[in-house]
């Protein structure tokens, strides 16, 4: 599939929208304030792909309280709004977690240093719903535990920690001071939330939400990567210039590796998932490191602009861009080869804007339109009878999906659900994948509507996903959607 990398040029304001297979910039989107405010421009720094494919967020890392929503197939910007309401103010809602069952999202307040705010949005209509209060403020890395029922953050500002809420009451449940505490992130279980603070990490239950292990590093306070099938979870150790690799069964620090300054964050090639590019993110280096995750050994580094932070591959992971903050280019880097000693600089001179940060492999708006028509297609229509239209499922699934564990998948049947005739259940379905059945919904007539949407993990590659639909006169009925999995959740 076509597609473009997207760069947040926080410092300009505009996305870059590189064409990689040219290594040019081929477009830059104006990010606006909204009419009437008088903010310092810019401040868009990460783009979070909504449920459905269609739409993206720019998220905000200066001290106010704008988004920004891009539509994919113009990749224009089709809305611009505030987050704060009903009495709080929102200071750099800066990284976006995505619930799994519910049409929610999630994202903090990281720049305040008296307040903490988590705010809700729905991904429905793009907007957001509700801002709960926390008890430590500046929060940071907000994401939700698999069923929806909580939701973890991390609290950057002083006194630091991390704070739970109860999603369905919306109110702090827990809050557990954690000196230095930064970076937050799930297993790919949904086991663990952990938090990486000032020469520690720290494990907590995300169903109990109680800690149930600290371990020493050195350094500490960069973020997790983890591999798919959770067996190792990398995470940036900062102030030791290292990366620590901790065995998620033993929940212990196996050994460090040398990387560079300010090491932030690894990020896995879906196209060869042993290797990945690692973040050295301090304004005055300019390298990224190969890391074997099967040998835990540094490859090599490749040499880069100032200040790389932000890393993105293709999904057949051939190429990767690096955005460079202290720049106002971006690095393109060929990761085509099995062999990473042979990956290598492209152009170190993409046009994209001063603080350069966010990295998003999006499709083209020609490939999206195209895969978002045959999403909704169900079949040939003149060839179905009035039965067929009546009972088949309608299913929307985004046809590349960059993190298997979180796809997002919406299932919608227009059948009647009355007392003698309705939908009984719909079930998802991925025969490639080790766990065969993803989700499943039972209904009744008072269930009102045969409606699912919630939130899949696949593993990585291409894959045909099954929805079967049951109605309890007519039997079953299914259809099924190919999709293209960039770094699996399985």
């Amino acid at each position: 599939m076509d597609g473009h990398f997207l760069i947040d040029n926080q410092g300009e304001p505009t996305v870059s929208v590189v064409d990689y297979k040219k290594g040019e910039t081929i477009k830059k989107i104006q990010m606006n304030d909204p009419a009437g405010t008088n903010f310092k421009p810019g401040g868009n720094h990460h783009i979070f792909i909504i449920p459905g494919a269609r739409y993206a967020w720019s998220s905000q890392r200066y001290e106010k309280d704008v988004f920004w929503t891009i539509d994919l197939t113009t990749q224009e910007v089709v809305d611009t709004f505030q987050l704060s309401m009903n009495g709080k103010k929102v200071i750099a809602p800066l990284h976006v977690g995505f619930a799994y069952t519910k049409p929610l999202a999630v994202v903090g307040n990281i720049l305040d240093k008296e307040n903490g705010y988590l705010t809700l949005l729905s991904t429905a209509t793009r907007r957001p719903i509700d801002i709960v209060e926390i008890s430590c403020p500046g929060a940071r890395d907000a994401m939700f535990n698999m069923d929806d029922s909580k939701i973890f953050t991390t609290c950057q500002q002083e006194p630091k920690g991390m704070a739970v809420i109860d999603v369905e009451a919306r109110k702090e449940i827990k809050m557990v001071p954690i000196k230095g505490g930064r970076a937050g992130g799930m297993d790919p279980q949904g086991k663990y939330f952990m938090v990486s603070a000032s020469k520690s990490v720290h494990f907590f239950d995300s169903q109990t939400a109680e800690l149930v292990k600290t371990i020493k590093v050195p350094g500490g306070g960069g973020n997790f990567t983890c591999l798919k099938d959770g067996s190792k979870c990398y995470v940036g150790l900062r102030k030791a210039n290292a990366v620590g690799v901790i065995d998620m069964a033993k929940l212990e620090l196996m050994k460090t590796i040398e990387t560079g300054p300010d090491a932030n964050r690894l990020y896995l090639n879906p196209g060869n998932s042993r290797y990945g590019l690692f973040a050295n993110e301090a304004g005055k280096s300019d390298i990224v490191s190969i890391i074997d995750t099967q040998l835990d050994v540094k490859v090599k580094d490749i040499w880069t602009g100032l200040g790389p932070h932000n890393v993105a591959f293709d999904p057949d992971g051939k190429f990767a861009v690096i955005s460079t903050k202290k720049e106002n280019v971006a690095t393109l880097v060929d990761t085509g080869s099995a062999d990473p000693n042979d990956w290598d600089v492209i152009t170190t001179d993409l046009d994209s804007g001063i603080q350069n940060n966010g990295v998003r492999w999006v499709p083209s708006p020609a490939a999206l339109k195209k895969a978002l028509a045959q999403n909704w297609k169900i079949d040939d229509t003149s060839t179905m009878t009035e039965l067929d239209k009546l009972h088949m499922p309608k299913v929307t699934l985004p046809p590349v999906v960059e993190d298997g564990n979180q796809a997002p998948i919406i299932v919608e049947i227009d059948h009647p659900m009355e007392k003698d005739h309705y939908i009984k259940s719909i079930q998802i379905m991925n025969f490639n994948d080790p766990v065969v059945i993803k989700g499943q919904c039972f209904f009744t007539p008072q269930s009102g509507q045969a409606f699912m949407s919630t939130q899949i993990r696949l593993a990585g590659g291409e894959s045909r996903v099954w929805v079967v639909s049951e109605c309890n006169h007519h039997g079953k009925w299914a259809v099924s959607r190919d999709v293209k999995v960039a770094a699996g959740g399985c």
